[in-house]
């Protein structure tokens, strides 16, 4: 079984880190065409490029696979470029009706961990708005000209208990709009808290609220879990994830983090996941504070894939179900129940709404 992709997302992220060319890649079974394709399959082609060219290297791949990177930045920046326009007049709306937002992943990432918005793929915008104030937004939303994309089962009251999210549109600009970081019985995160510590951020000379470090990790380690356990993991995920430790691990206090982690029970996947993303990146060096914070023995289970982050069973995907099962802080009946309660929910919101 290939392991290949492991190699190469290491390589990524010394790349990112800008280290030296000859240094990252030594020692690591170093294919250039292979990490091109590497790249434009898990949404990394800007940043392989930007950390080519911060160091003059671009000459290291191969014409054609440059040109392919190349052309996907292209599309990727006018994507990019309707995205922040949408973000602009988002928050006009917002301001304008006196309603309060979180910037989520997307543009704020791509800033903050490879220096540019247009660096990190992201295909929607993602805000996260207080949980009570979820219809008086979709009703602004609606008279602002976005339609909901996503589906309802029964009724849309029931099916939002049951989600963290809706998706909008409006013409090519896509939203996804978030009133919890994530809908797990077993979560106790403290809402009051998460918008207590949230933080300013300037993104395209405005002042963006986001959230503050820890409820940020968080966040990514709970969409990294949804993901995995529906056995569509990404990649470029695990790269966000690990650099987010690496840029706090100086500052956050990891036993403090931990323990509020326990508090809310999102312990296990806490650990879970960033022992995950630092063992597959081999990133304990630039993290040796959470590397010393972490338990002996993190994992659920070992990484046996055939495939970038599928793990073994992997009939139907059951691999990854059983492995992000044990990841939730509850029993495994607790989980098997919720699962298959909210099931048909979940894949009605995936489920484009029918236009009368």
């Amino acid at each position: 079984m290939s392991t290949a992709w492991i190699d190469d997302l290491r390589l990524m992220l010394r790349l990112v880190r800008r280290e030296p060319v000859s240094s990252a890649t030594a020692g690591r079974g170093f294919s250039p065409k292979r990490l091109a394709g590497f790249a434009a399959s898990h949404g990394l082609s800007t940043v392989l490029l930007d950390a080519l060219e911060r160091t003059d290297r671009r000459e290291l791949l191969p014409p054609e696979q440059r040109q392919l990177l190349e052309d996907r930045r292209q599309a990727r920046t006018a994507r990019t470029a309707v995205l922040l326009e949408c973000l602009a007049e988002l928050d006009d709306l917002f301001r304008a009706n006196g309603q309060q937002f979180l910037l989520l992943k997307g543009p704020y990432l791509a800033v903050r961990l490879y220096g540019h918005a247009q660096a990190r793929e992201y295909a929607d915008l993602d805000l996260l708005i207080p949980g009570n104030d979820r219809t008086a937004v979709f009703a602004m939303l609606r008279s602002a000209g976005f339609r909901e994309r996503s589906g309802v089962l029964i009724s849309q009251a029931l099916t939002c208990f049951f989600v963290h999210g809706f998706d909008f549109d409006r013409g090519s600009a896509k939203l996804d709009l978030h009133w919890r970081l994530s809908r797990h019985p077993s979560l106790r995160i403290d809402e009051a808290e998460l918008w207590q510590q949230r933080q300013g951020f300037t993104l395209a000379g405005r002042e963006y609220e986001v959230l503050g470090d820890e409820h940020e990790l968080v966040f990514a380690v709970l969409s990294l879990l949804r993901d995995l356990e529906r056995g569509s993991g990404k990649l470029k995920n695990v790269l966000d994830l690990t650099l987010l430790a690496i840029a706090v691990d100086a500052e956050i206090g990891w036993q403090s983090f931990f323990e509020h982690r326990r508090r809310e029970r999102s312990y296990r996947a806490s650990t879970a996941l960033l022992d995950l993303c630092l063992e597959l990146t081999d990133a304990r060096p630039y993290a040796p504070h959470l590397a010393a914070a972490l338990p002996e023995r993190s994992l659920p289970g070992p990484l046996t894939s055939a495939r970038p982050l599928q793990f073994a069973p992997a009939w139907q995907g059951s691999g990854n179900k059983l492995w992000s099962a044990r990841a939730h802080d509850c029993s495994w009946p607790a989980w098997l129940a919720w699962w298959a309660t909210s099931l048909p929910f979940r894949i009605a919101t995936h489920r484009p709404r029918q236009r009368g």
